[in-house]
């Protein structure tokens, strides 16, 4: 069994409250373990990618994005910032994690459960199913 790194962590966002507690909780794993922070945002459409600011296309090495302006500051992580347009975002994900390495994805869950969970799907389930690392889901709670 090959022991645990924790280099390159990676969160994605729907740019969501939800997903801004994992950005959050990443950013602190992050910081601890003097790792990479990967925060990647998948849109299922073009017409979707569109709507987002101007300069969220992609990585940007100065922090100047879009995204890094809705994300906040990095502090003293090294962070990726990505936006990809993909049509099947769990696959997207899974994807981005074996091309890059990454060693522990961390996710939010929305909280759903019973008929919307089932109609629904789960992005964070079918992702820790099929991530080739481990994946800690951070769940919505009412009080915070």
């Amino acid at each position: 069994m090959t022991p645990f790194r924790c280099e390159r962590i990676l969160v994605p966002t729907d740019l969501s409250p939800f997903a801004d507690m994992a950005v959050r909780y990443a950013h602190g794993l992050a910081e601890r373990c003097k790792s990479d922070l990967h925060v990647l945002h998948v849109t299922e459409d073009e017409t979707e990618r569109l709507r987002l600011p101007a300069g969220i296309m992609g990585a940007d090495a100065d922090g100047n994005s879009a995204l890094s302006q809705l994300l906040g500051d990095p502090g003293g992580v090294r962070r990726v910032e990505v936006v990809w347009t993909r049509p099947d975002v769990p696959g997207a994900i899974v994807e981005y994690t074996h091309q890059q390495g990454i060693d522990l994805i961390v996710i939010a869950s929305h909280g759903r459960s019973g008929l919307s969970e089932l109609l629904l799907g789960s992005t964070a389930e079918r992702v820790s199913r099929t991530a080739p690392c481990p994946v800690l889901i951070v769940r919505a709670r009412a009080d915070r």
